[in-house]
């Protein structure tokens, strides 16, 4: 690997503490950082993140301690949905097409009883989360309304990452999830 462009986005006090690209838009990074703030770094002029590139960065959410993970998902109307976790228990999601256009939908302080460490995205309204609090939830998010966790399991220490080896699983989870909202209505 050989460093071609270096830019600076936050103090130099200030940690990130993830980075994760923008799934469709090649000029977009989403960033979580020490001081609770959820940015997107937009590079917009001059060589795609050259040395020459200026950068756009844009607060679209803040955590009161620190942001962890964050995460993009495609909602069903074609924006693209921004999920974070932070020390402070919190898991918000916010929506937009552009940076300065994201707004926070919900916050959600009763699902996780620590710091929400991960976040992967399985559908538009289902996620799996991880915690310093040792569990892994299957978690309902709808934009309107209100949150559910599905399923839970406490694997004996936190959880910092998660990752899918098998789209069949996130299939049969989003299965599940329409039949578990089918008898409760």
């Amino acid at each position: 690997m050989i460093l071609t462009c270096r830019k600076q986005i936050c103090e130099t006090s200030t940690l990130v503490l993830s980075l994760e690209w923008h799934p469709s838009q090649a000029n977009v990074i989403g960033v979580t950082m020490s001081d609770g703030c959820v940015c997107l770094c937009e590079s917009t002029q001059g060589e795609l993140w050259g040395q020459d590139s200026i950068m756009k960065v844009t607060n679209i959410q803040s955590h009161g301690l620190e942001a962890w993970m964050l995460a993009f998902s495609a909602d069903i109307n074609g924006t693209m949905d921004v999920y974070s976790g932070g020390d402070d228990v919190i898991l918000q999601r916010s929506s937009g097409n552009k940076a300065e256009e994201y707004t926070l939908l919900w916050q959600d302080r009763k699902t996780h009883q620590a710091g929400v460490t991960t976040i992967l995205p399985l559908t538009s309204e289902l996620v799996l989360t991880g915690s310093y609090d040792d569990h892994i939830r299957l978690i309902s998010t709808p934009r309107v309304g209100r949150r559910q966790v599905l399923a839970e399991e406490n694997i004996g220490g936190g959880v910092w990452r998660l990752k899918l080896l098998n789209t069949e699983v996130a299939q049969t989870a989003a299965s599940a999830s329409s039949a578990l909202s089918d008898t409760t209505k």
